[in-house]
């Protein structure tokens, strides 16, 4: 399965990348909430969580779903 992670944090975002691959797990990783919405709509991602994050301008992931 293909996960997400939508992280500005390049430190976070490999640490749970990390832990995602050792359970088996293929991860996408979008440092932007823009890249994060186009990910979402384009890959396959087979798990999606909404998060409203500080600095996105407005923008919600929900919106893509």
């Amino acid at each position: 399965m293909h996960l997400l992670i939508g992280e500005d944090d390049p430190i976070v975002a490999d640490v749970l990348g990390m832990a995602l691959k050792k359970a088996g797990y293929f991860k996408i990783t979008a440092n932007t909430i823009e890249i994060a919405l186009s990910e979402l709509k384009y890959s396959r991602v087979g798990a999606k969580q909404a998060c409203q994050q500080p600095g996105n301008h407005g923008k919600n992931s929900s919106d893509a779903f």
